[in-house]
Order: structure tokens, then sequence, then C-alpha cells
């Protein structure tokens, strides 16, 4: 059966469109040589994606991408000409290289 048609509900759509915006926002702003091209990776992604109807898919790629942000983020804020960078990274890749 087909969910065609069928939009979700109002307040996952907005705050699945709200966490994209953050994402290119933050991603913006990261010290990278390759912005450009991570910016476009991020928006093949979210489009790749964006006919998901399975909950817990769609859940996964949710917790992954607030995951990315908060990585984006921790980055996103220093300041480039400091050599003396502190960063704390959250979540299972982190755990592994320890």
């Amino acid at each position: 059966m087909s969910n065609f048609g069928v939009r979700p509900p109002p307040s996952s759509l907005l705050s699945t469109l709200r966490l994209y915006r953050r994402i290119l926002k933050a991603t913006k702003r990261f010290p990278s040589k390759n912005k450009e091209g991570l910016y476009a990776e991020i928006q093949r992604e979210f489009r790749e994606h964006r006919h998901l109807e399975e909950k817990s898919k769609i859940e996964e790629k949710r917790a992954i991408a607030i995951d990315g942000l908060d990585r984006l983020r921790a980055f996103s804020g220093l300041d480039e000409r400091n050599n003396e960078w502190n960063v704390r990274l959250k979540g299972p890749s982190t755990e592994e290289s320890r």
C-alpha cells in the first residue's frame, strides 16, 4: 500500500526542515577547504531520503543528522587563528577512538 500524496505530520516535517536548514547554516561556518562539497553532499543526502516512509528509518536518519549537526557546531565556533583547539565529541564514533 502506497502513501503517495500523504504528507508527514506538520510538526515532523517542520522539525526536519529546521534540522536541514540548521545543518546547512553550520556547514557554511565549518572551517574546511571543502565546504562547498560538504554542503552539496548534505543536500544530496537529504534529497535522496526525502521520500522515506518507514518511521524507524526516518528516526535513524534524523539521529545521524542531529549528531552531524552537533559535530559541525563543535568545529564551526573555533577560531582558525588560534592553535589551541579543544573539541569534545560525543557519540559512538568517539568511543572507538579511546
